[in-house]
C-alpha cells in the first residue's frame, strides 16, 4: 500500500468522481479543478487541493471513487521515492506519482511541501502528517 492512515480517527469516507482511471488502494487523489474529477496526485499538488486516500481499488468502468478524507493531526505511513532517512525528519515533502513521498533530503518549503516526515519505518517507508495550516503547522 503506497499511503494510509496510522493514528487518527475516521473522519468518514467521500465518494468523488473519477474519469475511466483505475486507482489502487492508498492512492493520494488531488481534485483537478478543470476536469470537474479527481486525478492522482503529484509533484504540483498543493494541499488545498488534496482530496484524500483511495480506500477501495477501481477500474476503468468505475465512475465514483471511495476516499478516506485527511484531517488535522492524523498520521500516515507513507511509500518513499528514495531510500528512508532519518535526517530527513521534519522535511516537508512533495508528493512523487500519488504512491510515494519524494524524500531528497532538501525540505520543500513552498505550497508543495505537503507532507512532514515524523520518523523512519525500514527502508523505503516513513511516518508523518500532513501540513494543513500555514507551511509548517
Amino acid at each position: 500500500m503506497a499511503f494510509k492512515r496510522v493514528k487518527g480517527s475516521d473522519k468518514g469516507l467521500v465518494e468523488r468522481p473519477i474519469n475511466a482511471t483505475a486507482f489502487s488502494v492508498g492512492d493520494l487523489l488531488q481534485y483537478s479543478r478543470t476536469t470537474a474529477y479527481v486525478v492522482v496526485a503529484d509533484a504540483n499538488t498543493e494541499i488545498d487541493n488534496l482530496a484524500g486516500v483511495c480506500v477501495k481499488a477501481t477500474t476503468t468502468a468505475d465512475t465514483v471513487i471511495l476516499l478516506q478524507r485527511i484531517s488535522a493531526g492524523d498520521v500516515y505511513e507513507a511509500d518513499t521515492l528514495n531510500a528512508a532517512n532519518a535526517s530527513h525528519t521534519f522535511q516537508r515533502m512533495i508528493w512523487g506519482t500519488g504512491h510515494t513521498a519524494n524524500n531528497t533530503g532538501t525540505d520543500a518549503s513552498g505550497d508543495t511541501g505537503l507532507f512532514m516526515q515524523t520518523a523512519v519505518v525500514g527502508t523505503s517507508k516513513i511516518i508523518g502528517e500532513f501540513i494543513t495550516g500555514s507551511h509548517g503547522d
